[in-house]
């Protein structure tokens, strides 16, 4: 039998699971045996140092000077080892690395990853913010949301959600636009970045697609949404990033009229991955919450 300084390793964890429970019984049902089965252990190991660890009272367990030394000791190498086994199993099948563009890890993604992590605790989600399309082939990326058309080549692609857009503004500027001619009036907020140019949706609104426009330009959409939430202009937006700044009441449709897009966002991995159980959970909690926004 293991051991270390001759006190058998079985006793030293039934020990420590009576020390930090408070009781036989709590520590057998945390161990899977039976409380005859725990006193059994207690009792060698106090053999084997040669102290008692516990006073035995008409109330239960209480430590002895002794026990009040060794239990912190046994508790810390607990957690010492259980870090050590959730460190080991990180590096492959509890870590997802995740490849997406900023404007949707940010608007979409984020603000609901608290439910991820209350369902699957022992997961890791590691994200790779960038606007360019990564080479899974490289290794180190398991899935990868993208927008476009989809038919990546050598990708699995499943399509997640369509997009919609749409001109959106903080409240307060809303209310200085009653007719789409009015946006000659206000700052208008370029996404350099964007699939989705402003002339679509003037043609949509009646107006030509030359129709002047004028204001600040962005090479980073997550600035151009947080200059409309501030109030700095009417910015072109997409139905999925701005589903919550618009249902918090940050900001505001000022028409009615959109524009359906041929992008989508798609959801994307190497075909052989495609079946990894981290992979598929994924995927299915991402279902899930595009369910839940309708």
């Amino acid at each position: 039998m293991a051991s270390i300084l001759g006190v058998e390793l079985n006793a030293l964890i039934a020990l420590e699971a009576v020390g930090r429970l408070g009781t036989v019984v709590a520590a057998a049902s945390e161990m899977g045996v039976s409380p005859g089965a725990v006193s059994q252990q207690i009792k060698k190991v106090e053999a084997q140092i040669g102290k008692p660890l516990f006073y035995r009272t008409a109330t239960g367990l209480r430590a002895t000077p002794t026990g009040e030394k060794i239990f912190p000791a046994l508790t810390a190498a607990r957690h010492q080892i259980a870090d050590g086994i959730k460190a080991s199993r990180s590096d492959d099948e509890f870590v997802l690395n995740i490849t997406m563009g900023s404007a949707f890890a940010s608007n979409w993604l984020v603000p609901r990853l608290a439910r991820f992590g209350e369902r699957y605790p022992d997961y890791q989600l590691r994200f790779i913010a960038t606007s360019r399309f990564v080479d899974f082939s490289r290794g180190d990326v398991d899935v990868g949301i993208r927008l476009g058309l989809g038919g990546w080549q050598g990708l699995h692609c499943e399509r997640l959600v369509g997009e919609r857009a749409f001109p959106v503004c903080a409240p307060g500027l809303a209310s200085r636009l009653s007719q789409p001619r009015d946006l000659a009036t206000v700052p208008i907020l370029f996404d350099e970045r964007t699939v989705f140019p402003w002339s679509n949706w003037l043609e949509r609104a009646g107006l030509p697609a030359d129709f002047g426009l004028s204001g600040p330009s962005f090479t980073d959409p997550m600035l151009a949404y947080g200059a409309a939430i501030a109030g700095q202009g009417v910015l072109m937006g997409w139905s999925i990033l701005t589903r919550d700044a618009l249902s918090d009441g940050r900001l505001t449709r000022p028409f009615p009229i959109e524009v359906e897009s041929n992008h989508s966002y798609w959801l994307v991995v190497p075909h052989a991955q495609r079946r990894v159980p981290k992979v598929r959970l994924f995927r299915d909690w991402m279902m899930e919450e595009l369910d839940r926004d309708g």
